[in-house]
């Protein structure tokens, strides 16, 4: 009808009692659109993104939100895979599935693929902003950057949990095989990390810098900084 907004869906209408059913990697892409910022959203089956290597002259997928238009909606991936997400932005701020979260994001699990970025970069979401809430997602997807780089969450200034890592985190500053960093409001808790981490100022296993809430938590991943070499 007249204003509506185009979502590639099975069906709903973004609504709690009704949310958009997003069945492929089209429909995913659709979540960046600013005007759906604060819809609700379930994975209707397992998604293979592996097509998105292709997108945008091999730059791949677009980041779902940003810092001028945060997702504050939800995602409920109702334990599906989402396989082979590819973004090659080496470049940008705020790099993953999503870049900068302010919503919900949980029970997905991401396959293979990788993710490139600049500064924020992991292979859930970017940044975890203080109102974001990630939970029962796991990655084995790489991710590299150059500053707060986490095999899951680039930064994390929100509540993560129930969640694994299995991915590398290499580049920048702050690298953590789970996050990179973990702010003075972010908490982690019941998650873990196996992936190797490396960053240029500070390392961890599970977080590269942290100020904030770790509870029941552990990393098995080698941690490698650079400082002073």
């Amino acid at each position: 009808g007249p204003g509506a907004t185009f979502v590639r869906a099975l069906g709903g209408d973004g609504s709690a009692a009704t949310p958009y059913r997003i069945a492929d990697v089209y429909g995913l892409q659709g979540l960046a659109s600013s005007s759906l910022a604060g819809s609700r959203f379930v994975l209707a089956g397992d998604i293979d993104a592996s097509a998105s290597a292709l997108w945008n002259n091999g730059a791949g997928f677009l980041s779902i939100g940003s810092l001028a238009t945060p997702f504050t909606g939800r995602l409920d991936g109702q334990g599906h895979r989402i396989s082979g997400l590819a973004i090659n932005r080496p470049g940008s701020t705020y790099s993953g599935l999503f870049g900068y979260n302010a919503g919900y994001v949980g029970n997905l699990n991401l396959v293979g693929g990788s993710v490139a970025g600049g500064t924020y970069a992991g292979a859930l979401v970017g940044y975890n902003a203080a109102s974001g809430v990630v939970e029962r997602v796991s990655s084995d997807t790489g991710v590299t950057g150059t500053g707060n780089v986490g095999a899951l969450v680039g930064s994390n200034a929100g509540t993560l949990s129930e969640s694994l890592a299995t991915g590398s985190a290499s580049g920048g500053l702050n690298g953590g095989g789970l996050a990179g960093t973990n702010t003075s409001t972010g908490t982690i808790r019941d998650s873990y990390a196996t992936g190797s981490a490396q960053g240029s100022a500070t390392a961890g296993g599970l977080v590269g810098f942290n100020e904030g809430s770790l509870q029941r938590v552990y990393a098995t991943g080698n941690a490698t900084s650079s400082v002073g070499a």
